[in-house]
């Protein structure tokens, strides 16, 4: 493990047991008996099943801005950012049980503000044929040895390239994804 992570690990276990510990104090000094919640092991697999799990296509279509960030980031409030992302300007991913959502970063034209050119385009393209965003994202951020010269259409797009071959092909496979 890196030792960044080995830090995370051990601030979150503290911190786990610091409120633990809390909220076991306030139901003792409150008269409630904690042992009366059940099996330790129950209560502690329960607790960790409400940690937010990857999704599987993270490592494929990562690294991404969180909400708070990108909000900070560009300058604009929450409800202008889910503007744009309804508006197709910005691709926004929905987390697993409703959580914020989060902005793949390769969609900034390298690292700027702006958006790769034609993205909303390509969004607009790609939603007529599925209203899965995580498919968008997946399509936008894999390679093509055929068609992109092993670029991925964020890629190709970001590089300034002409956008025919990329909004053909969305076109293409939207059409498939619809039929």
């Amino acid at each position: 493990m890196q030792p960044v992570a080995k830090k995370y690990d051990h601030q979150l276990m503290c911190e786990l047991e610091t409120q633990l510990d809390h909220r076991l104090g306030e139901m003792r000094r409150r008269g409630q008996i904690p042992e009366d919640m059940g099996d330790p092991r129950v209560i502690a697999r329960l607790m960790v099943q409400t940690l937010p799990q990857p999704h599987p296509l993270a490592e494929r279509t990562g690294p991404f801005y969180d909400t708070p960030g990108l909000v900070r980031w560009l300058g604009i409030t929450r409800q202008a950012l889910d503007a744009r992302v309804r508006n197709r300007t910005l691709l926004g991913l929905p987390t697993a049980g409703g959580g914020p959502r989060v902005y793949p970063v390769w969609q900034f034209s390298s690292g700027d503000k702006a958006v790769i050119p034609h993205l909303q385009q390509v969004l607009r393209i790609l939603a007529s044929g599925s209203s899965d965003p995580w498919t968008w994202a997946l399509w936008l951020s894999s390679r093509n040895d055929e068609t992109y010269d092993g670029l991925s259409a964020a890629a190709w797009l970001d590089g300034g390239r002409g956008p025919e071959p990329i909004l053909a092909e969305a076109r293409a496979d939207a059409a498939r994804w619809a039929a």
